[in-house]
């Protein structure tokens, strides 16, 4: 009898055994659903990451789609016509040059100009394409900011020419692309000219543009001092000493939209207004 009492015992303790096994069992199990349930929320991290990654691919492209909009813009057939403007007073430092512009053609071609090729002793500032496709910036004979590869044709951009005493940089579609010394520009007798130069001496090209030209603005003052986010439609402001917007649509002229009042003649062939500028 005290045997079998020990066989139950025996029993017993294999039961509480076999409790035990089935409890650590459970445990394992219930790890398991927290592994589980660990892995789902890892993978909705992980999809959380790829829609803010896409999110933020969206904004780098919409960034990549600014252009200027509003009104139109006026063409330029690389030839024979520009903008003249007669009377324009001089930039004196500190002061800005900018301009929203879709170029095409070869060759040297002039957004803005009161200056004479070749003859920097007139000459006040150059904005204008180099023949191989850099956009440079002068104010004298080598004095020159300028973009280190060529800017995109076929293309809305915006460039920028910021000159303080001394110094000059050059934006280009709101990054600054270069900065050098300066020298504070000659007075000049000549014409502002927008697509093509005020004069140039014999031998040089009278640089047309070619493409088309949406605003050119010029300020009297530094207005950009460090990378910015190009506004689509320039205004006029208390810094602003001419503002061609070019929203016309036809004709033979051209307003100046800031306070000096200085509009402009369209020489030339017959001009070519655009209207694919709209705003969106």
């Amino acid at each position: 009898t005290d045997d079998d009492d020990a066989t139950d015992d025996d029993d017993a303790t294999d039961d509480d055994d076999a409790t035990d096994d089935d409890d650590a069992t459970d445990d394992d199990d219930a790890t398991d659903d927290d592994d589980a349930t660990d892995d789902d929320d890892a993978t909705d991290d992980d999809d959380a990451t790829d829609d803010d990654d896409a999110t933020d691919d969206d904004d780098a492209a919409d960034d990549d789609d600014a252009a200027p909009c509003g009104g139109s813009s006026l063409e330029f057939d690389g030839t024979d016509d520009w903008v003249e403007t007669a009377g324009h007073p001089d930039l004196t430092v500190p002061f800005t040059v900018e301009a929203w512009v879709w170029i095409a053609g070869s060759g040297e071609r002039v957004i803005a100009s009161k200056y004479v090729h070749g003859g920097a002793a007139d000459s006040n500032f150059v904005l204008r394409v180099q023949p191989s496709g850099e956009v440079i910036f002068a104010t004298r004979g080598n004095d020159i900011v300028t973009t280190t590869t060529p800017v995109a044709t076929g293309a809305w951009v915006h460039v920028a020419a910021v000159v303080v005493t001394g110094t000059a940089r050059l934006y280009l579609d709101g990054f600054e692309v270069d900065n050098d010394t300066m020298s504070a520009p000659n007075p000049s007798s000549q014409v502002l000219a927008v697509g093509r130069h005020s004069d140039w001496l014999t031998g040089r090209p009278p640089g047309h543009f070619a493409g088309k030209i949406d605003t050119v603005r010029l300020s009297s003052s530094e207005r950009y001092t460090a990378n910015f986010t190009p506004d689509v439609t320039l205004a006029s402001d208390a810094d602003t000493v001419s503002l061609y917007l070019f929203d016309e649509g036809t004709g033979t002229t051209t307003a100046d939209s800031g306070p000096s009042g200085y509009g402009g003649t369209i020489q030339g062939a017959p001009p070519t207004w655009s209207t694919d500028n709209a705003c969106p």
